[in-house]
Order: C-alpha cells, then sequence, then structure tokens
C-alpha cells in the first residue's frame, strides 16, 4: 500500500535543492527524471504512471505536435472512488488528451508535471 501523502512530498520536496538536482533515468524511458518524480513513483507505487506518460509520448496526435515536442503539462487527478484521470495538456493551454485510470492506490489527490527538454519533474518544482 502506498505510503505517500501530500505532507511527505512537501517535505521532501523542501530537502532537495536545487544543487542536488542529479536526473534519474531509467532505459525503458525516453525521458530523465528528477529525484522528486523518483519519489513520488517509489513512495507512491507509480512507476505506471511513468509508464503511461512515455507510451503517450509515441502517439501520433504527441509526436508530431511541434509545441508538444518543446513542452508538456502532464496532471493526474485521483477521484474519491480511486479512479483517477491522466491528462496533458499543451504549454500554453489547452488539453490534448485524457485517459481514465479505472483504479489506482495513490492517495495524492492531484499531482501537476512539467515534460520538458526531456526531464519530467513536479510542476513546483519548476
Amino acid at each position: 500500500m502506498s505510503t505517500l501523502t501530500q505532507e511527505k512530498l512537501s517535505r521532501f520536496v523542501n530537502t532537495v535543492s536545487s544543487q542536488e538536482q542529479t536526473l534519474c533515468s531509467e532505459p525503458y524511458l525516453p525521458f530523465d527524471f528528477t529525484p522528486t518524480v523518483a519519489y513520488v513513483v517509489r513512495e507512491g507505487e507509480a512507476s505506471w504512471l511513468l509508464t503511461a506518460i512515455a507510451n503517450w509520448q509515441l502517439e501520433k496526435k504527441v509526436k508530431e505536435d511541434e509545441s508538444l515536442n518543446n513542452c508538456q503539462f502532464w496532471t493526474l487527478q485521483v477521484n474519491p472512488d480511486r479512479s483517477a484521470t491522466l491528462i496533458l495538456e499543451r504549454g500554453e493551454g489547452g488539453v490534448i488528451l485524457t485517459q481514465e485510470i479505472e483504479h489506482t492506490n495513490f492517495y495524492i489527490e492531484k499531482l501537476r508535471f512539467y515534460l520538458l527538454g526531456g526531464e519530467l519533474g513536479l510542476l513546483d518544482e519548476y
């Protein structure tokens, strides 16, 4: 069961200085990610989230849109019934796609991410 809470995440973000931001990577992902994202994935048992974002990079509507190659904003919205929605938005606004997730054990209600220059991070880090 996931032990990640918004309070724990906030404490972690506040302890990581910008000088400690060595990017993490996995060979199967087309992007690197910040230590905070690694913490979210580990503590929130959310490796599926990285996989989902990576898989969408291969879709024609994402791959062929030049503005999305430069900047993407992702939101994970978890509902009270433990279903969730993953949303991709363009840098200047506008929803590009949504993915409905039937069930998750992720307990933070809403997280926002950026994908910029091959780096995935929490929007709060940007």
